[in-house]
């Protein structure tokens, strides 16, 4: 990423990703939120996690709203087939963090 400016914007949501997963939690929105200006309704499933899991939830569920607005068609269960984790406690954690900021489950 720092020798090509040209970046497939996924790899804001991965390095998002490694940063939440070792708490770099600022690190992580500020990732998070460079995906969804790269690719707009991107990341706002991993910040809506990142705002619950650290006692945020008024921002997650303003961040749960903009994402339903930006992917209308957005369920949890929609996610779930996206997520290939081997930590199935931190993906029930998560799934638990986006229930509570009011997404669907579908």
């Amino acid at each position: 990423m720092t020798l090509s400016p040209n970046y497939p914007a996924l790899y804001l949501g991965i390095l998002g990703n490694a940063y939440r997963l070792s708490g770099r939690i600022e690190e992580a929105v500020a990732a998070f939120k460079a995906y969804n200006a790269r690719q707009p309704g991107f990341g706002l499933t991993d910040l809506v996690i990142v705002y619950q899991d650290n006692d945020q939830g008024d921002e997650a569920k303003q961040t749960a709203q903009r994402l339903l607005v930006a992917r209308r068609d957005f369920t949890i269960t929609s996610w779930l087939k996206t997520q290939f984790r081997r930590d199935t406690a931190r993906l029930d954690a998560d799934i638990a963090a986006l229930r509570m900021a009011g997404l669907p489950m579908g």
